[in-house]
């Protein structure tokens, strides 16, 4: 699943994966990860808020389009 997830990503963290996904995309990264899923997994996929708490070093991604990040 992780080599799926980051290969719609951005870079980012390794406990997230951070992917400008339109909801095409996001689909399409739905249905593979649904292949591979097991009882154990967990995955979260959540929009990016418009104004996020930043806190450290993060910095606010201007996505063109919807943004996600999968944990």
């Amino acid at each position: 699943m992780r080599k799926i997830a980051y290969s719609y990503a951005l870079g980012g963290q390794k406990s997230a994966v951070e992917a400008p996904l339109d909801v095409n995309l996001m689909k399409s990264l739905v249905q593979k990860l649904e292949t591979l899923i097991e009882d154990d997994d967990k995955v979260n996929i959540i929009s990016v808020a418009k104004n996020p708490i930043l806190l450290g070093k993060a910095q606010q991604t201007v996505f063109e389009k919807n943004g996600i990040i999968i944990l």
